[in-house]
């Protein structure tokens, strides 16, 4: 069954679903296509401007970006759930919009100021910097907690978007960031080899990305207007119950970095937390081509969440889609991922190739269940998707703390596969429950 013919049991007000994510789909892989080469190309570059300890320290930043999702109380997905739910319903719309973004106003700025208050002590006691780098590390956690607020005040305007059904415009803007990111720092780190320089281009690209999200929710939404007066406690209440499980599985997902990182750091130094940055960044560029048709599971499954026999035959197709598109990358990776990292960065990064096939496998399994993750979670059974990222994450741990110290950089890649399995078996299972059972239920 087409997603168009779904429109005829829950239609849709404006252009059909199948326009909307043929759309998604195009820009997405555009932007993806635009990636992949812009990484393997700028990575080196940037590797042998900043050197490796360098690149190590700069990647720290990625530990603090993730505060977004551990930090906004599931608020962005229930902004997209909810808006997709109650699109003909504009003052329900402006005071869910406005409490979320005052909300996310108050965190950017909370955040920005511990951020800069603590940046001593996250250098010097958390990530065990060595005291060299202490000045060029504060200035990372300023342009880090910088970057983090301004995200923090996209996200309404990009959840809005997004919930519309539109999420081929937040992926267009993001191609805009992309492209401007690669470019400046290309030219910058050219004329100032520093990592200063790569610090402000990012913050520059940050901004970007808001300026672009801002302008087309304020062109197109009505109900997208600053009014403190449509702050209602109420709509915090009402949409609680599912931004809670959110929440809880956005803070386990975004402690998966920040402890591998840690883990590296404190264990083995910058220079194997450089390498397993390098293959954690190549897999998810990679994993990037994959999910890009999957952008719109989460929109279209709130806005079809009372049609769950259309989802299940809308998600299915998808599921076999990757299962095709994931088997042949990842057995390529196992052969040849020795030749390519030394074709790519040279000699000397024997433990990039080493661990990238056990991480490209565990990213393949995690999300081979993806859109099951992201339909029950639209079908509003957010604690079943808060339980697989627990499951994933407990696993993590767990083998992150009997494995032997002596495996070396391995120990992170073993363990992700083993909590990529656990977690892939937990969503199956809360597919078949929650979605795939009542479709036929449905039917009979």
């Amino acid at each position: 069954m087409s997603v168009k013919h779904a429109q005829q049991e829950g239609s849709f007000p404006h252009a059909s679903l199948d326009k909307r994510i043929a759309w998604t789909t195009t820009v997405g892989f555009i932007r993806t296509g635009c990636a992949i080469p812009i990484y393997f190309l700028l990575t080196p570059f940037v590797v042998r401007v900043l050197g490796k300890d360098y690149y190590g320290l700069w990647s720290l930043s990625g530990v603090i970006s993730t505060l977004l999702t551990l930090s906004d109380f599931g608020f962005q997905n229930s902004l997209v759930h909810f808006t997709a739910m109650s699109l003909n319903d504009s003052t329900k719309l402006g005071k869910l919009f406005n409490t979320i973004y005052f909300l996310f106003l108050g965190l950017s700025i909370l955040f920005l100021v511990c951020i800069l208050i603590f940046s001593g002590v996250l250098i010097d006691s958390v990530f065990n910097v060595a005291p060299k780098y202490h000045q060029e590390g504060r200035f990372i956690m300023a342009c880090s907690g910088i970057m983090l607020s301004l995200r923090f005040i996209t996200v309404p305007y990009e959840a809005v978007i997004q919930g519309n059904q539109r999420v081929y415009y937040t992926q267009a803007a993001s191609l805009c960031w992309l492209l401007f990111t690669a470019l400046a720092t290309f030219i910058g780190l050219s004329l100032f080899p520093c990592i200063y320089t790569i610090g402000i281009v990012n913050v520059l690209g940050t901004l970007l990305l808001l300026a672009l999200n801002f302008t087309e929710a304020r062109r197109r939404y009505e109900y997208v207007r600053i009014a403190p007066r449509l702050v209602d406690m109420r709509t915090i209440k009402s949409v609680l119950p599912y931004s809670a499980w959110i929440q809880v599985a956005s803070i386990l997902i975004a402690l998966r970095e920040p402890v591998l990182k840690t883990v590296l750091s404190r264990r083995y130094g910058l220079a194997d937390l450089a390498s397993f940055d390098i293959a954690y960044r190549l897999t998810i560029q990679c994993m990037a081509f994959v999910t890009v048709p999957l952008l719109t599971v989460l929109p279209v499954s709130s806005l079809l969440h009372d049609k769950p026999r259309v989802l299940h035959r809308f998600v299915r197709r998808y599921t076999w889609w990757v299962l095709c598109i994931l088997v042949v990358p990842c057995i390529l990776v196992w052969f040849l991922a020795d030749d390519f990292i030394r074709l790519w960065l040279g000699s000397g990064f024997r433990t990039v190739s080493a661990i990238l096939p056990w991480v490209f496998t565990a990213y393949c399994i995690a999300y081979l269940t993806e859109p099951l993750y992201k339909t029950v979670q639209g079908m509003g059974n957010s604690s079943s998707t808060a339980f697989a990222q627990g499951l994933f994450f407990g696993i993590l741990v767990l083998s992150l703390y009997y494995c032997p110290m002596n495996w070396g950089v391995g120990v992170i890649a073993y363990s992700l596969v083993l909590a990529s399995v656990a977690f892939a078996c937990a969503n199956v299972v809360n597919y078949r429950l929650l979605v795939e059972s009542a479709a036929v239920l449905r039917v009979k």
